[in-house]
């Protein structure tokens, strides 16, 4: 996996009765999902076969989307289609008076669709890496600043033979006929809170919190 190691990279981590996916995504390159999925399922088929010992465990996952600044939508779409049931709604492109809704696939095998999942971003979240938050938002507790706001993107459309690019596009979340906001985090957190150590360790307090202090009282 060393050609992805500047594109992606997935840590595995049991702390207490969970068990942490840190998923660092720098951008989402053109024509890579196969390869994103390819290497996430190397720590899947992993959990399959340390299933006594996992199978316990609450699976959390967190996306950290620092500084990543975009790529290929097609790339996002389908990496979140960990998340969410086959044909869910996930956002709507508006191009040309016209509005076409994308929905999730059964790509990823909605592995992570029973996870608390978290995002991490910041103010230089944009483009792809935005929709993506965006779109997790709906079931995610977003961590760290508002995104970067970017919410026109480009469209390729073929005509008569010839590709051209239409850049009048907006994006959002729900089908409204507006470009989509800057995405608001849940909790703020300051810059030097911004890193893998503080991140998994505040994650956990929050999980711990949930399931076994509140649950006790």
């Amino acid at each position: 996996e060393s050609y992805l190691s500047d594109k992606i990279q997935i840590t595995k981590v049991l702390k207490g009765d969970f068990i942490f996916y840190y998923i660092k995504i720098f951008y989402f390159p053109s024509g890579y999902y196969k390869y994103f999925r390819d290497y996430l399922f190397s720590f899947v088929n992993k959990d399959i076969e340390d299933a006594k010992n996992v199978k316990d465990f609450k699976k959390v996952v967190i996306i950290d989307l620092l500084d990543n600044t975009g790529g290929s939508l097609y790339t996002a779409a389908f990496f979140l289609n960990l998340f969410y049931p086959n044909n869910s709604y996930l956002f709507t492109i508006h191009y040309k008076k016209k509005s076409v809704n994308y929905y999730s696939g059964s790509d990823y095998n909605e592995y992570f669709k029973d996870s608390i999942v978290f995002v991490v971003q910041n103010d230089l979240t944009a483009s792809a890496s935005e929709v993506f938050s965006g779109v997790l938002s709906k079931k995610a507790l977003i961590l760290g600043d508002f995104s970067y706001g970017k919410p026109f993107i480009q469209v390729n459309l073929e005509v008569n033979d010839f590709t051209v690019l239409y850049t009048n596009s907006f994006l959002n979340f729900t089908p409204a006929l507006e470009p989509h906001d800057k995405v608001k985090p849940d909790i703020f957190l300051n810059e030097r809170e911004l890193n893998r150590d503080f991140i998994l360790n505040f994650v956990f307090s929050i999980c711990y919190y949930l399931f076994f202090q509140i649950k006790g009282n």
